[in-house]
């Protein structure tokens, strides 16, 4: 009697997909964005380097997960979360208060934070075209 190997092939994952929607992007991205730039104009007035890189991170962490049904709106979302940010530490950041100084503030650290934002929105690029390409 003959017995007969069977060898079993370990199966085949399936890509994760993504699980974060536009909600869940702004909460991911604008909580930590928004706190960090709260503490750091509260202590040393002004968005720090510290602020812009959790910023970036956690932009960075967003891309990688979310769906393939947001994409669009994860490439948009880093200009977006970025200036509610400075809009929502306005109070902190110095400059005069009403329309006027929010709007000034606003000009402001957007240009001085230009760098950082350019940087954010091409990695989440990048991440969302790779993503796509590869099917994750």
């Amino acid at each position: 009697m003959a017995t007969s190997s069977t060898t079993r092939r370990p199966a085949r994952r399936a890509p994760r997909q993504g699980t974060l929607t536009i909600a869940g992007i702004v909460v991911i991205t604008l909580i930590p964005t928004a706190v960090m730039m709260l503490l750091h104009g509260l202590l040393f007035h002004g968005i720090g380097w510290f602020a812009n890189l959790t910023f970036l991170v956690c932009c960075v962490f967003a891309a990688t997960r979310v769906k393939r049904q947001e994409f669009v709106a994860m490439i948009m979302a880093p200009p977006l979360i970025y200036a509610a940010g400075i809009v929502i530490a306005g109070l902190t950041l110095g400059g005069r208060g009403g329309l006027v100084g929010t709007v000034a503030n606003l000009g402001t650290y957007l240009a001085v934070g230009a760098p950082w934002l350019f940087v954010t929105t091409i990695s989440c690029l990048v991440i969302v075209i790779v993503r796509g390409r590869t099917g994750r």
